[in-house]
């Protein structure tokens, strides 16, 4: 039950980009978190280079139609037909199951796609597929960035998929390949939203009103200076 991972949207070009990095890991016939070793190794890696970021486990999220759905501050579902779910459909490693530790919910994606759809751009994006059977892949702006790394079709398994660094995206797309009729389970999405307050640059550039007040305070300084005894000088600069 194999998917791939599309990323769309985009293209706010940051002040400072950042090189893109991506994480890929795959567990062949992992049917438990437990089991899926090196994708959870993949995953420690993946937050150590993205820093804090937000969770998605689905677990509070209601049972049934996934179309419109809020999973998160300012990030919904498309309207893809997809669901939520707390229920196997058969083999997990075939069929998709839940990550979360001590959870018991997942994203079903059957045979087709997963949108997910951030109010503000992110920086980063990662997710655990189940199911798991071909190589699936994360496309940023419609060019493959990564994909899941010798995977064995009839197996089944555990993938950890992501990217950090490079352009702002404001949509990600898990693609199940819908021609193969593949069903995959997506669980403990992480992302990063862009701090919009952040120019990238370092400290932040003044407005010129307070351009304008430092140089007149400057020139206060200055004059005050000019008209005191060498004593007052010495106070007036330890005072400022």
């Amino acid at each position: 039950m194999a998917g791939a991972l599309f990323v769309a949207g985009a293209a706010l070009a940051p002040a400072c980009a950042n090189a893109l990095t991506t994480f890929s890991a795959y567990d062949d016939g992992a049917s438990t978190a437990a089991a899926a070793v090196t994708s959870n190794a993949e995953q420690v890696l993946f937050s150590a280079s993205a820093g804090p970021t937000d969770l998605i486990t689905f677990e509070s999220a209601p049972l049934g139609a996934a179309d419109g759905l809020t999973v998160g501050p300012g990030v919904t579902l498309g309207a893809d037909g997809q669901t939520i779910t707390n229920t196997l459909l058969g083999s997990p490693a075939f069929y998709g199951f839940n990550i979360t530790l001590g959870g018991g919910q997942w994203a079903s994606v059957d045979g087709g796609t997963l949108t997910f759809n951030f109010a503000t751009p992110i920086t980063s994006f990662g997710a655990y597929l189940t199911g798991v059977q071909l190589a699936d892949s994360i496309e940023v702006n419609g060019s493959s960035v990564v994909s899941v790394e010798n995977p064995v079709p009839g197996d089944g398994g555990v993938a950890f998929l992501g990217f950090t660094g490079g352009a702002p995206v404001s949509q990600v797309v898990i693609n199940a390949q819908p021609s193969y009729g593949d069903i995959i389970g997506v669980d403990n999405v992480q992302y990063t939203a862009l701090d919009v307050t952040d120019t990238g640059g370092g400290a932040p550039v003044p407005e010129p009103a307070t351009w304008l007040i430092m140089l007149l305070g400057v020139g206060a300084i200055g004059a005050a200076l000019r008209r005191a005894s060498p004593a007052a000088r010495l106070a007036l600069i330890a005072e400022n």
